[in-house]
């Protein structure tokens, strides 16, 4: 019997790790409100040379409890190494429950050994039947923080952005359809330089900028010259800018002179309708010729063979 416990005591000393090793379990306390959070700590400490290996314990592997998070860090002690795994738990479920030994081995699958079992306790709130029953408190008022207020901006100017384009959408839309409406309109039976003549002549006899009419008399010298390219090449004039009116009419193979000539004047009428720009009277004139001599130099021929020429 003697040899024999000699024999266990070699062996001990010969393996440090079962020699040094202490394993405990602990809770931060014993009693814990429902839907509450603590800490149960597995610890283990041995020789500097060993390596613990903590059991696998699932999130819901003890009897009432939940493992939320696990963590492990070690820290030395003097000629010892002391290993730590943090179990953040919880629980719903009322009611008095023993969390059994954890079994912990090293590196070489040796059990360092088996912690200490422990005692849980969940409890509810006490509910006092005696008392009235009081209605569900108000929300708490809470300051807006810049964050809500630049969330409330950028959302109305998605909101703005979006009915802005929707807006743009139909005007493109209606814009389109009243040139297609235009140009679907059916033409006058007089040439179009005629028609053109004609107006600028009444016009000419209004003598709208003669007495302080700027605005209307410039808006009828544009009408009268957008209408005639309608009428004369098919070009929805009315609807177009200045720049469209352009490249319109060099498709069409008019001179460089006459097209530059036409689109100055042009702009000069849309300074005095949208800029109230007041032309003096020698440009009020020279517009209005300019205007007569495009009909002239543009006008269709007629030959003799009754054959309109372009």
């Amino acid at each position: 019997m003697k040899r024999t416990l000699e024999f266990v005591v070699i062996l001990l000393l010969l393996n440090n790790n079962l020699l040094f090793a202490q394993v405990s379990a602990q809770l931060d306390s014993n009693t814990m409100l429902i839907g509450d959070q603590m800490n149960l700590i597995l610890s283990a400490t041995t020789s500097k040379q060993s390596t613990v290996l903590f059991p696998t314990i699932c999130d819901t592997c003890i009897e009432g409890v939940e493992i939320l998070n696990k963590t492990i860090d070690t820290f030395s002690t003097n000629e010892q190494l002391v290993w730590k795994q943090t179990l953040r738990i919880t629980s719903f479920n009322e009611g008095n429950y023993t969390i059994e030994p954890f079994a912990i081995y090293d590196q070489d699958s040796n059990l360092l050994g088996h912690s200490n079992a422990l005692q849980l306790q969940i409890n509810t709130l006490p509910i006092d039947t005696s008392a009235n029953i009081k209605d569900i408190k108000a929300p708490l008022s809470e300051p807006i923080t810049l964050k809500e207020i630049l969330n409330v901006v950028m959302w109305i100017l998605l909101v703005a952005i979006g009915i802005g384009l929707i807006i743009f959408g139909i005007y493109k839309f209606s814009k389109r359809k009243k040139t297609k409406d235009i140009s679907l309109k059916s033409k006058p039976t007089e040439p179009a330089h005629i028609i053109a003549l004609r107006d600028l002549e009444q016009l000419h006899q209004k003598r709208l900028w003669q007495n302080g009419h700027i605005k209307e008399y410039y808006s009828l010298l544009s009408e009268i010259c957008r209408t005639y390219m309608y009428n004369r090449w098919d070009i929805a004039a009315m609807e177009m800018v200045n720049e469209e009116i352009e490249t319109s009419l060099q498709q069409i193979g008019l001179e460089h002179h006459i097209i530059t000539m036409v689109i100055k004047d042009l702009q000069a009428c849309d300074l005095a309708k949208f800029a109230k720009h007041n032309p003096l009277p020698d440009e009020n004139a020279a517009i209005y010729k300019n205007m007569v001599d495009f009909v002239n130099n543009t006008k269709e021929t007629i030959a003799n063979n009754n054959e309109i020429q372009h």
